[in-house]
Formats: C-alpha cells, structure tokens, sequence
C-alpha cells in the first residue's frame, strides 16, 4: 500500500531538523481543509535552511525505497486507515509502520503482556487467556518479547485468531531472533508487525517501554 500524499508529507516534515512527534503533530493540527502540512509547517516555523530542507527530503525518499522494498505500509495520523482508540491516547505516533495487515489495528482488540521471566504458571495462563479471547474474536495485540508475551502470541495463534505485535525497533529487524519464526506465522495468520520507527532504527532501551502506550492504545483493556 502506497503511503497517501499527506503521509508523506508528514514523514517529510519529521526529518527537518528539531522536528519530533509534538512538533509535527502541531503541524497536522494546523491545516484545515486538506492544506498542504509541509507549506502548514513553513508558515509556522522555523524554516530549515535550503541544505536541510534538501537533506529532509532525501531521508524521506530513502525511508519510502526501503519500506517499498521491504513491503512496509505507512500509516499517517491524517489518515482514515489510523486506528480511531490509537489516535485518541496523549502521545499517538504520527506515522505508524506496519507489516501484514492494516485493517486488524482498527480491530477490537485486548493485549496481553508480562514479564520476560515468567513462570511455568505464568506462561500457561497467558497462553490460555489469548487462546480463549482469540477464538471468541478478539485480536490479540502483545510485543513478540520472551516470556508472557511469546505464550500470548503463541497463545492466540493456537486459537485459530490474530495476533498483532508492538516492535520497538524498525520492522526491518525482528528481535528477539528466536522469534522470527513466530512474526512469519504471525503474518501468515492475517496479524501484523508494527511500530513507530522507519526501517533501520536499532532496538534501545527506552523505547521498549514508549511502546507500551501503543499496546495498550489500540485495545479496549489489558491483561
């Protein structure tokens, strides 16, 4: 899938120079009408120079070639595709990447986390829990770590549902690598890989829990 216009330009407008998530969303919010977010963002300032402007727009190519290639859809705030619940929390990412399906985000969904080290009992229990909530309909949403949130991905596969993971890395990777094989079936089963990060971004600390918001953001509750 194509990013829509306003996506990319939202992707463009997150290379320039002290641009994060806040500011372009503020960006967004200031167009009405289906203004151009980019001329939006010139109007309030501060412009880059023409270099960095420039630089911008080539990160924003590079980003689009290396989705395309690895088969990564964008999905933009601006967007209809954007989960509504997702949209609606504090700190909603403005560009959403995702491998698989879009259309299971908009999904009723329940997560299901917990610790890497769980227990026998603790592992059991989750895989039980998606299991049964997974076959009565509900997505199961979970961040493909070690432990609880492996029994719920496995848990909810079992159960002949869907399954969607919460990456905190860019989808060009899969970490842990014992569980690339549980993304592939992941896929395979109608799910979908997501995160807040372009193709190329490394796994970092912080951003394991920053990813936490997303989880519990696109579901109705978590376990």
């Amino acid at each position: 899938m194509s990013p829509t216009e306003r996506t990319t330009e939202l992707l463009e407008v997150l290379q320039w120079p002290r641009v994060g998530p806040v500011t372009a969303r503020s960006f967004l919010a200031n167009t009405a009408g289906g203004a151009s977010i980019v001329a939006t963002a010139k109007k309030i300032g501060p412009v880059p120079n023409q270099m960095a402007l420039e630089l911008a727009r080539r990160e924003r190519d590079d980003i689009l070639a290396r989705c395309d290639r690895l088969g990564i859809a964008l999905v933009g705030l601006c967007d209809r595709q954007y989960p509504t619940a997702l949209s609606m929390i504090a700190d909603p990412p403005p560009i959403l990447y995702v491998r698989g399906s879009t259309e299971v985000l908009s999904r009723t969904a329940v997560a299901v986390v917990g610790t890497r080290k769980a227990s026998v009992s603790g592992g059991a229990f989750a895989r039980a829990f998606a299991r049964v909530i997974a076959a009565k309909g509900f997505v199961v949403v979970s961040g493909l770590a070690i432990g609880i949130d492996t029994h719920a991905h496995e848990g909810a596969l079992a159960g002949g549902g869907i399954t969607v993971a919460v990456l905190a890395h860019g989808l060009d990777i899969v970490e842990p690598t014992s569980n690339r094989d549980l993304a592939e079936r992941l896929l395979f089963g109608g799910g979908a890989l997501v995160s807040e990060h372009p193709p190329g971004v490394p796994p970092r600390r912080p951003e394991f829990v920053r990813r936490n918001r997303i989880q519990s953001g696109l579901c109705l509750g978590s376990i």
